[in-house]
């Protein structure tokens, strides 16, 4: 398929969309959540500011702001260092340590990651880093993936078009645990995702600004998705990300650097 052609302009635009999980409004370049129906964002807010968590008090804390914390914003503020996998299986770096740091490193590292064309790859994927407890997700998701494609005039199954490949980029990040424990995370995200042709450069027109939460428990010696009721219930309700706001830096976001 020509990148230029009708269906595969189609199919770039739609496949761009593809992993936005949440819904969301993009204002002025910020990004205010929609918070999901049957919430306990009170109860998931009071949990995140608990006191420290045990896995927090066992390894190491997801770096925090000092001195003049006040006035900093995401941009202005400490960045979060993505920490990095220690291995790849699947397709997908799994491996990170037990610790808050680890499993927002984790999701985003997911997000980032994560096949979002091939769907034989995907599945994949997702069973190497799905809770057992969530097995049926990883259908949900790859059912997504599969109908996209269909409306973009691609197979069901398959790899991208050609010449066209895709990758997203999480900006910024706000994570909070959903248990005394420190074992269940939740990670709200900001992310672009780009749609680029081969040889023809950086994309012009990306995907900007996209919402997203991905909730993570640590099982079986390392983060794993979930997407358990009982968890996806307390998500909490962030406040609207910009890059220049004390609020949002106040409520949590940081910007992702690197390692």
């Amino acid at each position: 398929m020509h990148y230029n052609s009708k269906k595969a302009r189609a199919a770039r635009l739609r496949l761009l969309g593809i992993g936005v999980l949440v819904g969301a409004v993009v204002v002025g370049g910020g990004v205010l959540a929609v918070t999901s129906l049957g919430s306990d964002d009170s109860k998931a807010d009071s949990r995140a500011k608990s006191s420290p968590t045990h896995a927090e008090k066992t390894a190491k804390p997801r770096p925090s702001p000092s001195g003049g914390a006040e006035d900093n914003t995401p941009e202005t503020g400490p960045k979060l260092p993505l920490l990095k996998p220690r291995t790849s299986k699947n397709g997908i770096g799994v491996g990170f340590e037990h610790s808050s740091w680890g499993a927002e490193s984790a999701a985003i590292n997911y997000r980032q990651d994560m096949d979002i064309i091939d769907d034989v790859l995907l599945r994949k994927q997702l069973a190497t880093i799905t809770s057992p407890d969530s097995q049926d997700s990883i259908d949900e998701r790859v059912s997504e993936v599969r109908t996209i494609r269909e409306e973009a005039g691609l197979p069901p199954s398959g790899g991208a078009p050609d010449r066209i490949t895709f990758s997203t980029v999480v900006k910024a990040s706000r994570g909070r645990s959903l248990d005394d424990d420190g074992e269940v995370v939740e990670v709200w995200m900001v992310h672009d995702r780009y749609g680029t042709e081969q040889g023809k450069g950086g994309d012009s027109n990306p995907l900007k600004n996209q919402l997203d939460c991905l909730i993570v428990k640590w099982q079986d010696g390392d983060w794993k998705l979930t997407d358990e009721p009982k968890y996806v219930k307390l998500k909490s309700s962030p406040s609207a990300y910009f890059p220049d706001s004390k609020f949002a830096f106040k409520d949590g976001w940081r910007e992702v650097g690197s390692e």
